[in-house]
């Protein structure tokens, strides 16, 4: 009997636990279709624009968690996450199945620009590629990097970019068989970052200096210094236009690209740990304990998503 208790007992705590589970990652293909990943292999869409949320069942186990996501259209996309996992669906995520990632590495981003031709990085300078959908998946040494990719950008099928956690930049001009490194000038650790085209790009210093590049991270200009938060994530919309998002809550706006930036009401203290837009209106922020805020106004206001 007392057997019995702790099991169930065990079972409702992890239950709990998963069903606050904190939320990763996100990407949207119009206002209406977004996916959201995160713990506990939680894997969330929409397509009415955040007024309902739909559970779709992932396979995985509670203790792997989903990091990054990436749709092409609305049938089919991939999922990655802990322990080398990648997810594909070809149903719009009726259904999800499991894809031999060749790596045991944490994966933390992936990148499709078709069906076929992907990209996927995450831990200790994780690098895998495929043509062929996610069938095969080939992974690649990027020199003697040890560095977590945190951030990864392809505008086609031959150049892309890749930020390090310790600021590493990596550019690729044949689709990812080689990478120029740079170590950007910022002096920051675990950057987050984002690249507009391969050209124009942002990253946050851990002091809350935001720098900008206008030539694919050879030099960098300090944009906004001692920002009073911890940020975890940046997004521009346009080259003037962009948000920051970090802990208990924060979001902060630029109108000028990102050389002044103003405080924003979220309407929460969850540590939010990605934002994306799909227009210059219509956005989300993501984060623990299950957070997903939602503006349609441009960041003005906030509201709180009901899952």
């Amino acid at each position: 009997m007392h057997k019995l208790f702790a099991i169930s007992l065990m079972i409702f705590i992890l239950a709990g636990n998963c069903y606050g589970a904190d939320l990763n990652g996100l990407c949207s293909l119009d206002n209406k279709n977004w996916w959201i990943v995160g713990d506990c292999g939680k894997i969330l869409h929409t397509n009415d624009g955040g007024i309902k949320w739909n559970v779709q069942k992932s396979g995985l186990a509670e203790d792997n968690s989903l990091r990054g996501v990436h749709f092409v259209d609305l049938k089919h996309g991939w999922a990655v996450g802990n322990k080398g996992m990648i997810l594909h669906t070809s149903d719009g995520g009726k259904n999800w199945k499991v894809q031999v990632s060749r790596t045991k590495g944490n994966l933390t981003r992936v990148r499709f620009i078709d069906t076929k031709i992907g990209w996927a990085i995450g831990q200790l300078g994780t690098f895998v590629l495929t043509v062929d959908g996610g069938k095969t998946w080939q992974p690649k040494k990027i020199g003697y990097i040890t560095e977590d990719f945190l951030y990864l950008r392809m505008d086609d099928s031959k150049n892309g970019i890749i930020i390090g956690s310790k600021g590493c930049i990596l550019r690729t001009e044949d689709g990812g068989i080689n990478w120029k490194i740079r170590q950007n000038s910022t002096g920051c650790s675990v950057c987050p970052g984002f690249f507009l085209t391969t050209e124009i790009g942002w990253t946050v210093s851990d002091n809350g200096t935001v720098w900008r590049t206008s030539d694919g991270g050879n030099e960098w200009r300090k944009s906004e210094t001692n920002l009073p938060e911890t940020f975890r994530a940046i997004f521009f919309m346009n080259p003037s236009m962009g948000w920051l998002v970090g802990c208990n809550g924060a979001i902060y706006h630029t109108e000028d690209g990102g050389y002044k930036w103003t405080p924003l009401k979220s309407g929460t203290k969850a540590h939010l740990n990605t934002i994306s837009f799909s227009d210059t209106m219509t956005g989300f922020a993501i984060g623990a304990a299950g957070t997903i805020v939602i503006t349609r106004d441009g960041g003005k206001t906030w509201k709180t998503c009901k899952k």
